[in-house]
């Protein structure tokens, strides 16, 4: 998020061009990010070691880490939105995972769908999300006040 904090103030992105460059390769990256981070790469790595296929997953571009990432990424977002499609190859996974990691693996790799998958009502998940945004907003604001207040010349 930070280069699109640049990218607003920026005198040097008001060519058309250069925007969608820089457009281009804040999707891209945030796409990586999200990736690594709701997808269960251990689980990952876990299966392709005992298959033999690490070596094709570090070191070739087609089944390189980060393209199998966003592709299973994908896979997981429409198991978790649709249930199993069979058009879609599951990504396998490290067989000593536990059931809820298990699930996690192979939807959406958050404590949030953990704690639904280990039978937590959502709708608590709910109101602790809300209550945390709420809490996060308003020490957001008191900063903002207190730097207002005390370092503006």
């Amino acid at each position: 998020m930070l280069p699109l904090g640049y990218w607003l103030t920026a005198q040097a992105l008001r060519d058309k061009r250069k925007k969608n460059v820089f457009i281009t390769v804040c999707v891209w990256s945030l796409l990586i990010q999200l990736s690594g981070t709701l997808t269960d790469w251990h689980g990952r790595l876990g299966h392709l070691l005992k298959n033999d296929r690490i070596n094709a997953f570090l070191f070739t571009f087609k089944y390189s880490q980060w393209w199998d990432s966003i592709r299973t990424l994908f896979i997981n977002l429409w198991n978790l939105l649709f249930g199993s499609f069979r058009i879609f190859e599951n990504p396998g996974h490290d067989p000593v995972l536990s059931d809820a990691s298990l699930y996690t693996s192979k939807t959406v790799f958050t404590w949030w769908n953990r704690l639904i998958f280990i039978g937590i009502n959502p709708i608590w998940i709910g109101v602790y999300l809300g209550l945390s945004s709420i809490i996060i907003a308003f020490s957001l604001l008191c900063m903002a006040n207190f730097m207002k207040r005390n370092y503006e010349p």
